[in-house]
């Protein structure tokens, strides 16, 4: 998909359930981080300690995630 956020600005929501209990799928950049299993930071939705606890969490019941690094704008990555 062309014209993707630049990192942390991108989400993905996968389900919800609308009204009438019909789930809706929410994917305005696409389906790739969900199918390559990839977790990627979101400054919008949470703060780093909190980013970094769901990561770690999620990590210990899905090993085969790749959980992206929190980086901040204008730094070099950790």
């Amino acid at each position: 998909m062309s014209g993707r956020p630049a990192d942390g600005e991108r989400f993905l929501r996968i389900v919800t359930v609308d009204v009438a209990g019909r789930p809706r799928v929410y994917a305005p950049h696409g389906f790739d981080d969900l199918f390559d299993l990839v977790v990627r930071p979101n400054r919008r939705l949470a703060p780093r300690e909190v980013a970094e606890t769901n990561a770690a969490r999620w990590l210990g019941e899905w090993p085969e995630l790749t959980v992206l690094p929190w980086t901040d704008p204008g730094r070099p990555a950790e």
